[in-house]
């Protein structure tokens, strides 16, 4: 048997006197194909014409489905209805108006995704222990399926997870929160990874094995974990010294307090390790003279000053420890506290020793 699936266009003329209502036109279904998904609604429509001509239906129309295991259809009162997709497959709508009918071609599509959703929504686990999360889909015709993993699309927010593309995540050296993406069709829904540190399994302690009095040195903790990564845990160790006439500790911080020898311990995760550290006097690194480049006339006086920097940072007037002399008498004289005294005009240098340092300053005396 053929159908017509545009429109079934039949002239037809109902015999007068069997009481019957004579239709005359043809019959057609709006749209002439019909798609929609399972569990999803469309609507049509019928109309009648005579040679192009419009005509008003003179009855009900009676709507049937070849197989209504595809769909339903709800008629309604202007002669439409609506199609209900059941499952997905492909049947023949028909339209009967009296002797006249019309088909249309009606087909249903899988059902549409409304919602997706990864399951479970929160996970914890270890660095170096895989996480696995599912996705769920759930459809417009009410059923809830469990989606093939490798048929959806998988992601995660950071760096640090190898992935096998099926919803599986493991973590190595990564620690924190962490969003999970699963993608289906046009659905994307997320998740939570909470990554936990591994198991400690060693502390290295790097420190300086001298210091200088009243000068600051930095040592510094890694901790070792069991799946291979290694962190800097020295703001969270806990620091002492042996000796804090010695030296003192804080966070790695380590402040040479007076001349000896102590030991430094830093405590993390039950692990302790300590290093021995010496402090040793500061060590004059320059000497700077002021004024740099004085001018005084004749007879007149000028004060020189030497100050003194050392290696840990600290500055002292050493004015009175350095040894001056002059390089040209006939120019100007200095005296152990560093007084220039003008002798005659010209130029010389006066000379400032603080061993193992020497510096000098270029003196003008004018007439």
């Amino acid at each position: 048997m053929r159908y017509v699936s545009l429109a079934a266009l039949m002239a037809v003329a109902a015999a007068c006197g069997d009481g019957g209502v004579a239709v005359v036109g043809t019959l057609a279904i709006d749209p002439p194909a019909l798609a929609l998904p399972a569990g999803g609604d469309g609507a049509v429509t019928v109309r009648l014409s005579d040679q192009g001509t419009p005509l008003a239906l003179p009855g009900p129309v009676t709507w049937t489905v070849r197989d209504p295991r595809v769909a339903e259809v709800i008629a309604d009162d202007d002669g439409g209805a609506v199609i209900h997709g059941l499952a997905q497959g492909s049947t023949v709508l028909t339209a009967s108006l009296g002797d006249v009918t019309a088909r249309s071609a009606l087909t249903v599509t899988p059902p549409r995704l409304v919602a997706l959703t990864v399951t479970p929504a929160a996970q914890t686990v270890v660095s170096g222990v895989c996480a696995h999360f599912d996705a769920v889909g759930r459809f417009g015709d009410g059923t809830t399926v469990a989606l093939d993993p490798g048929e959806v699309g998988w992601g995660i927010s950071a760096q640090g997870f190898s992935e096998d593309g099926r919803g599986a995540f493991c973590p190595f050296g990564v620690r924190g929160d962490f969003t999970v993406f699963a993608g289906y069709r046009d659905q994307l829904a997320r998740a939570t990874l909470i990554v936990t540190p591994a198991a400690l399994t060693d502390l290295t302690l790097f420190a300086p094995p001298l210091g200088v009095v009243g000068g600051d040195r930095f040592a510094s903790a890694i901790a070792t974990f069991a799946d291979g990564a290694g962190a800097d845990v020295t703001a969270d160790a806990a620091w002492s010294s042996s000796d804090p006439a010695v030296l003192t500790v804080d966070a790695g911080r380590i402040h040479g307090v007076a001349v000896g020898t102590a030991t430094v311990v830093a405590t993390y995760g039950g692990l302790v390790r300590d290093a021995t550290v010496e402090i040793a006097p500061p060590t004059l690194v320059d000497l700077v003279l002021d004024p740099a480049k004085p001018s005084l006339p004749v007879g007149g006086h000028q004060a020189m000053t030497a100050r003194a920097l050392y290696d840990n940072g600290a500055t002292a007037d050493a004015s009175g420890q350095v040894t001056w002399s002059t390089l040209d008498t006939s120019v100007f004289t200095v005296d152990a506290a560093g007084v220039v005294t003008g002798v005659g005009p010209g130029t010389a240098f006066v000379r400032a020793a603080l061993p193992p340092l020497v510096r000098v300053a270029l003196i003008t005396v004018t007439p």
